[in-house]
């Protein structure tokens, strides 16, 4: 996957290292098919995963039905204040992968 394609995901996340619960997975964190766009301009923390999906050790970005698990560090004023100011690890599962297209405007 790289920049300009759209991903469809399966999600979860876990506590990181440090942590008193660390391993443990988060409840309400467990996606499926969740659609993320890979653009540069992403907002934190999806910038995040962007970054982690369209790089991978062997070059080039994670393939179809390819698995990777990262850390994710959520900025200190971070909507969900359980989540802000901590790193998770989270493991994303590329289910499919999209080319990315701009909405077709109507003219009227």
């Amino acid at each position: 996957a790289k920049i300009g394609h759209t991903v469809l995901i399966d999600m979860e996340a876990k506590r990181a290292a440090g942590h008193p619960e660390q391993g443990m997975p988060i409840p309400g964190t467990k996606m499926k098919g969740f659609q993320l766009e890979l653009k540069e301009d992403q907002d934190e923390p999806w910038k995040q995963f962007v970054q982690a999906i369209t790089s991978s050790s062997k070059g080039g970005g994670m393939g179809q039905m390819e698995q990777k698990t990262f850390a994710v560090a959520f900025p200190q004023d971070y909507r969900k204040k359980d989540f802000a100011g901590t790193t998770v690890d989270f493991t994303v599962l590329v289910r499919e992968i999209g080319e990315s297209r701009p909405l077709e405007r109507s003219e009227e």
